[in-house]
Order: C-alpha cells, then structure tokens, then sequence
C-alpha cells in the first residue's frame, strides 16, 4: 500500500488490535510490514512489542535491505555434536516458537555452524546416538547476501530451509522455503515490472 495509506489504515485500528496482530506476525514479516509504513507509524508499533519480540525484530531490522539477512527466521533451534539423540529430541520438543524442524543446524559452543541434522536422522537414530554423529557437512548463506541468490540456491536445490550465518559463521536464523518462494515470487515481479516500464 501506498505509505500515507498505510497510515491512515493503521490509524484507523484500535491500538490494541494492531499490537496483538503485529505480536503474532513472525519477525521477518514484522520487517517487511515495518519497512512500508511511515517511520511514525512503524515506531509506534515496535514500542508495542513485547521485549523479547522487539529484540528478535531488531536482530532482523539490523541487516541491510534487499538481504537475506532481512528474510531469515531468528527463531530457529540448534543443537550441539554432544547431545545425545535422547537430549536432543527433548530439546525439539521443548522449542514450539522455531519456524521450522525439519532440518537442525548444529553449532559449537559459540555458535558456529559445524553441521546439520535433518529430522527424520534423529527420529530414526537410537536414543544414545550423539548429534555429531549424524550431521551432515552444512551449506549455509551470509546473513549480508542478497535476498534473491540465496532464495534461489534454496529453491534449486530443492532445500526445506537453509541456515543463515553472520560473517563470523554464527547461527542467526533460517531461510525457509517458503520464503524462499517469496522473494522469488517478489523479484518476479520486480523484474516485470521493470520491464513493463521501459
């Protein structure tokens, strides 16, 4: 929506209302809705987020437009090579807020991508199986790359979702496909448009 639109629209909402529905929205949504609205507006919506929703919006916000980085779910869940599959089932099961399960990066102690372990490994492996001993070696995109190449190495290869790391190799989220399939669909429709215009 035009931004002056945007305003008047949330304007006309109760506050309570738009709180509640902007609490719910995941944080790189949230993003994506902040971005469009006059920075008044926007403001006034951050400041109605709870703390721990403003952070995660803030670990999103905080990479530049047009990145990936700005895609990612922070909420994600990680494991560690030590944990048994025992442990590291109660600790899936533990994290209902994590965008996705299907596939679990594993870090080391500082966060540092060492792995990843699909789901189906660990609900197949025997309790007393360690973590490290079914990770496979990690692909991974920068948090600073642009939003449409890491989109579409997720896509062509055909990946349920790809860890996003900062420049130090640290867990920040993942890039689900899903919305790999939407900025995809959004580049498409930024290029006809471009293209439309000439």
């Amino acid at each position: 929506l035009d931004p002056t639109l945007s305003s008047e629209l949330v304007n006309s909402l109760q506050k309570d209302e738009v709180a509640e529905y902007v609490e719910h929205l995941d944080p790189n949504d949230r993003v994506a809705l902040i971005d469009e609205l006059p920075a008044k507006v926007a403001n006034r919506l951050l400041r109605g987020l709870s703390v721990n929703e403003r952070q995660l919006t803030a670990s999103v916000a905080g990479y530049p437009k047009g990145s990936i980085g700005r895609r990612m779910s922070p909420e994600v869940v990680t494991l560690t090579p030590t944990l048994t599959v025992a442990q590291a089932t109660q600790r899936l099961r533990s994290r209902d807020d994590a965008e996705t399960l299907y596939m679990v990066p594993v870090v080391d102690g500082t966060r540092r991508l060492v792995g990843i372990a699909s789901l189906r490994a660990i609900f197949c492996a025997e309790p007393e199986d360690t973590t490290e001993s079914l990770m496979t070696d990690p692909q991974s995109a920068q948090a600073t790359d642009e939003a449409e190449f890491a989109a579409r190495r997720c896509a062509d290869q055909d990946m349920l979702a790809l860890p996003v790391v900062d420049g130090e190799n640290r867990v920040g989220g993942v890039l689900t496909a899903e919305d790999a399939d939407d900025s995809l669909e959004e580049a498409e429709s930024e290029d006809q448009a471009r293209s439309a215009a000439r």
